[in-house]
């Protein structure tokens, strides 16, 4: 009998390792320095979310056709790729199919990664386990967070971005080292998975059939997907932002990467201890109450002279919400289908920040960032307001 057992430790491995990543704080900061502008930025952060909206839904179905351990090891090394685009390119197109190759990469993880320890559990009788597993999934991304922004910045500030560079590549090559020692998940017999390879395309049609079904049968579903997507397109265009804000407003990358490092460090308490919070506060009341926090720290960052702070408490509020949607989901959804239907997920985030992000870039470039902070918090409380409104009428 297969022990599933050592994909869950190993994961942990896995995912510090795949999110030491020195240039998420500061690949804007880097980028200006070669001479984009924020408009160029916002196109190019588009870029990325085009590619992952159509890559995802394939990416996803992809994965439970032929296995999410192949598809996460790929995605380490689309990573590998597009971080040597980034810091050797210095023409717009070639930064763009960087994005594209960096999409494709994370498009490979996110259903793949996530249907992967679901089904390990799965196999094992302890789904019941999945919460407290997701905490601790979180808490190894917030840690690796914490040292690619306080390590990341104090690199840049003293040795220069060749070894931010440097150490971001070395880190996925680790990851993509860890993966090889995961085990597939063996789902048990599928008429989808079964069928001969010559019938891969009736069989990859047969999943978005059935997923589609899913999301029609439960409306619950694609209205969380939507609204946490949204909501988080907000707070990781403020996370991109505010990166240039704070360096015009004179703060070197060290002293940025120590700010965006406590948000990390929050968020990572927040996500271990999700489970009590929930038990104490309710499900149902988490999901009403969190998007309504986010949304008045936005407004904070907007209007208030402790933009830090604030961004700082949206870490934790966000690793709360993150963990108890991701339990909340995947209850809804069987395995066969998981990894595609946690596509929709991205995908509609990708949507969402098309459209959010170059808006951002174009409103900070021709008025200011901190106006475009505040139409940003603006547009989320008529959001949040909507949402609101929905979820109270939404069954139990």
């Amino acid at each position: 009998m297969v022990d599933y057992k050592r994909n869950i430790k190993r994961n942990y491995f896995f995912t510090f390792f795949s999110n030491i990543n020195f240039t998420s704080g500061l690949w804007m900061i880097y980028l200006s320095q070669k001479g984009f502008s924020l408009i160029e930025l916002g196109i190019l952060e588009s870029v990325f979310h085009l590619s992952s909206m159509i890559f995802e839904i394939p990416s996803g179905a992809f994965a439970d056709l032929i296995g999410r351990k192949f598809c996460r090891l790929g995605g380490r090394l689309a990573l590998l790729i597009s971080l040597a685009v980034m810091y050797f390119a210095d023409s717009f197109m070639i930064q763009a199919a960087g994005f594209i190759i960096c999409a494709f990469g994370y498009n490979l993880e996110s259903g793949a990664g996530e249907a992967f320890i679901y089904d390990s559990l799965k196999a094992m009788g302890r789904e019941n386990r999945y919460l407290k597993v997701a905490g601790f999934i979180e808490l190894a991304f917030q840690m690796a967070t914490i040292v690619s922004f306080a390590a990341g910045g104090l690199m840049a500030s003293e040795f220069g971005y060749f070894y931010v560079f440097l150490f971001s590549m070395a880190a996925a090559l680790t990851s993509f080292l860890t993966g090889l020692g995961f085990t597939e998940v063996d789902n048990g017999p599928s008429d989808i998975k079964d069928e001969p390879v010559r019938k891969d395309f009736k069989a990859f049609g047969r999943i978005l059939k059935d997923s589609f079904k899913l999301i029609k049968d439960k409306p619950r579903i694609m209205f969380l997907i939507f609204f946490s997507e949204t909501i988080f397109a907000f707070t990781t265009s403020l996370f991109f932002y505010l990166q240039n804000y704070f360096k015009v407003s004179g703060w070197n990358e060290g002293r940025i990467g120590i700010v965006y490092a406590f948000s990390a460090g929050l968020s990572a308490l927040a996500s271990v201890f999700a489970v009590r919070i929930e038990k104490k506060i309710g499900e149902r009341r988490l999901l009403f109450l969190l998007p309504v926090l986010l949304t008045i720290c936005l407004w904070g960052v907007g209007i208030s002279p402790f933009k830090a702070i604030f961004f700082i408490t949206t870490g934790f509020i966000e690793g709360v919400l993150i963990v108890v949607i991701s339990d909340y989901l995947n209850r809804l959804i069987p395995s066969e289908i998981r990894a595609t239907v946690l596509s929709f997920q991205s995908m509609t985030f990708s949507l969402v920040m098309i459209i959010l992000f170059p808006l951002i870039g174009t409103a900070s470039e021709l008025l200011s960032l901190e106006t475009a902070f505040k139409l940003m918090a603006g547009a989320a409380t008529v959001f949040s307001a909507f949402y609101a409104v929905k979820f109270r009428r939404q069954p139990e």
